[in-house]
């Protein structure tokens, strides 16, 4: 990818067309995640997201993503956006429990740094689960 690109414009599947709602606006290299994340976090501010609404609401909202994400892995689809859905609906359940983002990255990546376990049916199931 040259210095021109965009990790946010970037097409995974080169001659793919990924659609019409698939935004290549190019975002900077220095444009880093957290300066995405508090873009995201303005736009709910700015839509009353986080004193309008509940962790109730935005776990449903969650889960609503979680199936388009499904829908699509199903189908063959891109996914790009709806991992991005996934994050922005995270991003606020974080912002209205007072949780970085980052921070709890870090605390599921301290349980799961050392995790011991083995592959079954794709699926990686830890020691202490078999």
């Amino acid at each position: 990818m040259s210095k021109s690109a965009s990790v946010f414009n970037w097409n995974p599947e080169p001659g793919k067309d990924l659609g019409v709602d698939y935004d290549r606006t190019p975002i900077p290299y220095d444009h880093t995640i957290d300066f995405v994340e508090a873009k995201i976090q303005q736009w709910h501010r700015d839509r009353n997201l986080i004193n309008g609404s509940s962790d109730k609401d935005q776990l449903a909202k969650l889960i609503q993503e979680v199936g388009e994400l499904s829908d699509h892995i199903c189908k063959g689809e891109s996914i790009v956006d709806d991992v991005g859905d996934i994050m922005v609906v995270l991003i606020n359940i974080c912002m209205r429990n007072d949780i970085e983002l980052a921070e709890a990255l870090a605390v599921a990546y301290r349980d799961i740094k050392d995790r011991k376990g083995v592959m079954v049916g794709g699926v990686f199931v830890k020691e202490a689960d078999l």
